[in-house]
């Protein structure tokens, strides 16, 4: 008994263009196929579209109808849908312009929700002028700004230096919040560390893309930031990625972004406590001073100082030993943190300073 007829859509690899077929075998459907593609039958196979799986008898009664098949000519390959991809991010870095055009006119007539979503913000991620610099050659990105600013590095560079200097502030405001016996020697690191900030401009050079050195930003040449992930990761498993250079609506969403620090703590005081109220409890007068630059106290400020601002670390004195032990990877950027750095910081800062001892 001959099997039903169900209806499959054939393409050819790098088409758009579809055909529909129906058989009730494979070897009926090569034939229909090849008929319509005007392919030879000697040689031609079919594949699925989805990740290029070569068709055998079996396997094709075992396929739903309206499959989507790619017909193979003798020598031909299909590697996937994901050559489909490549060819269309090759076609978004060698011709955007054309590539927004398009998707700006299939967008007029889309009423589908989650497509009209994928085209809006395609169309959004590509738009702008990433390569132009002044005000003069972008104005659109700079509506908003101050006139003082002349071009978007310019702007950058002061965008971090005021995020880091509230960050700063942030922290100082803590301190009423820090046991009585620490509240000394919390601020003087805060002081030194603010002296160490100005000093180095608040590191504005970490969004400045003209900066030279790689080492002291954290964008690319073109302006793109890299989410580096959680405190507990490598990377970033959502490869988030944001160039506020492109438009200014990047601009705007990159300010929500949180240029932080997560860390995993552990600390072990002298007397064996172990969590930091604990040892700012026993921690009494026992306080280094950090005039003395032998001292484990100005160490622990080197190495806070290193961890958050690794452009400009201290160099500690040489044989002191860490008087705690970390596990400290850090997260530059995060677009939707889970907790606040910055008291992050005071916490550990209260910690630390309790676990020193004269």
């Amino acid at each position: 008994m001959a099997a039903p007829l169900r209806g499959f859509r054939l393409r050819r690899p790098g088409s758009a263009q579809k055909f529909g077929a129906a058989a009730g075998s494979l070897r009926g459907l090569l034939r229909k196929g090849c008929r319509l593609l005007q392919l030879p039958l000697a040689g031609s196979r079919l594949c699925l579209y989805e990740d290029g799986t070569e068709l055998s008898e079996a396997f094709f009664r075992t396929l739903p109808p309206q499959t989507e098949l790619v017909l193979l000519r003798p020598g031909e390959s299909w590697p996937g849908c994901c050559g489909d991809v490549e060819r269309f991010l090759a076609a978004l870095c060698s011709r955007t312009d054309a590539v927004v055009e398009a998707a700006r006119r299939l967008l007029e007539d889309e009423r589908a929700p989650r497509r009209q979503r994928l085209l809006a913000d395609l169309i959004h991620n590509l738009s702008g002028d990433s390569a132009a610099e002044r005000r003069d050659e972008d104005g659109k990105w700079f509506e908003g700004l101050e006139s003082r600013f002349k071009n978007k590095s310019s702007y950058m560079r002061y965008s971090c230096e005021s995020r880091i200097r509230s960050y700063m502030k942030e922290v100082s405001n803590f301190i009423s919040n820090v046991h009585p016996t620490a509240r000394d020697a919390y601020k003087r690191i805060l002081d030194l560390m603010s002296d160490k900030l100005k000093s180095v401009k608040y590191n504005g050079s970490y969004f400045d893309r003209t900066e030279e050195e790689a080492a002291m930003r954290l964008c690319t040449k073109e302006g793109w930031f890299s989410c580096q992930g959680p405190f507990d990761r490598d990377d970033c498993p959502c490869k988030h990625s944001i160039n506020p250079y492109t438009n200014r609506e990047s601009r705007i969403l990159f300010s929500t972004w949180n240029l932080d620090h997560m860390y995993q703590q552990v600390c072990s005081a002298p007397n064996g406590t172990s969590s930091p109220c604990q040892a700012h409890r026993v921690a009494g007068a026992s306080l280094q001073l950090l005039g003395n630059r032998r001292s484990p106290a100005w160490f622990t400020f080197c190495t806070y100082f290193a961890e958050l601002y690794p452009a400009h670390p201290f160099e500690p004195t040489l044989g002191q030993a860490l008087p705690f032990s970390t596990a400290m990877p850090t997260r530059l950027l995060q677009p939707h943190p889970k907790a606040n750095p910055q008291h992050i910081f005071c916490q550990r800062v209260v910690a630390s300073c309790a676990t020193l001892s004269l």
